[in-house]
Formats: structure tokens, sequence, C-alpha cells
């Protein structure tokens, strides 16, 4: 799908297994390189692995992936600022912070304090963002509101479309 209202970046399996965010970090890089370029690309980020798709396990599920995208937010933690919510780059990205392994029963129960420690842990970099670009409060609000109904029912949830 070619969607021309977001751009897909890609991360090499080669760079996941060095456990080598340079080349992924100096792209997103460029996105903060001036608060106009930062609100260009506000919400309209794919992001994708390459390299595993025979793999039986779901991505966030594989050790090495899970421990690259954990070290990449250590770096650059402004998912919900620049992913799009139209894809499911961001579950993704959110699914690798969920514990692995578990049961669905498990799984669901963990799903409000994984949510809360996710909001917890991504608004403030996107207010930093925010605040640095000026977005006044209202779309603040309408973008925060997009990011916690995307956790809950991922990308097929609409809300504030008009935003």
């Amino acid at each position: 799908m070619n969607d021309p209202s977001y751009e897909t970046i890609n991360v090499q399996k080669k760079d996941i297994v060095a456990g080598d965010t340079t080349n992924i970090l100096n792209t997103f890089n460029q996105f903060i390189s001036s608060p106009e370029t930062a609100l260009s690309w506000r919400e309209k980020v794919d992001f994708t692995i390459d390299g595993y798709d025979y793999s039986p396990k779901r991505l966030c599920e594989i050790p090495k992936v899970r421990s690259f995208i954990i070290k990449l937010d250590k770096q650059f933690p402004f998912w919900f600022f620049f992913l799009t919510k139209q894809t499911h780059g961001l579950t993704f990205v959110a699914h690798c912070f969920l514990p692995p392994f578990t049961t669905m029963k498990k799984r669901e129960k963990d799903i409000p304090s994984w949510c809360e420690n996710l909001l917890a842990r991504w608004y403030p970099p996107m207010n930093q963002i925010c605040d640095w670009i000026g977005l006044p409060e209202h779309e603040i609000k309408a973008m925060s509101e997009r990011s916690a109904y995307y956790l809950l029912f991922g990308p097929q949830y609409k809300l504030h479309q008009a935003c």
C-alpha cells in the first residue's frame, strides 16, 4: 500500500541483529532538524522492520527486535508525534513493551497498565515537540486523544479526523 499521506521508514534486519540504531536514528533525527521540519512530519511516518517475513513469531516477540526497539525508544521517544495512526507501525512499537510470551488472558489483564505506562512514557516527548514547534493546545489535545484511542483500538479507530 502506497499512501501519499505518510512515508514508510524501514529498519533492516542487519541493524537489528547488530543492535545498531545509527541508521534509523540518523533518519529520525532529520525530523527534528527544525520546528518546520518536525511539523511537516507530524503523524506522517510509518515504521516497519524488514527481513523477518518468514519468522513464525510476531516481530514483537523476537528478543533482538524487542531490544532494538527499546534501545531506539530511549534515543528517540517521539512515536506519538511522528508515527501515523493509520497503519500498524505504532502498534508494533507499542507491543514491544508488552511482556513477551504471555497468555491472551494475562495479556488482556495487562492492557490497562500497559496503556497507562506507554501514555506516561510517550506523552512527555510528544508534548516537548509540540511546545517546541508552538502547536496550539487544541491540536495537542486532539493528537493526544488519537494516540490514546490508537493504543486501545488500533489504526481502524478514527477519532478527530478533521483535526
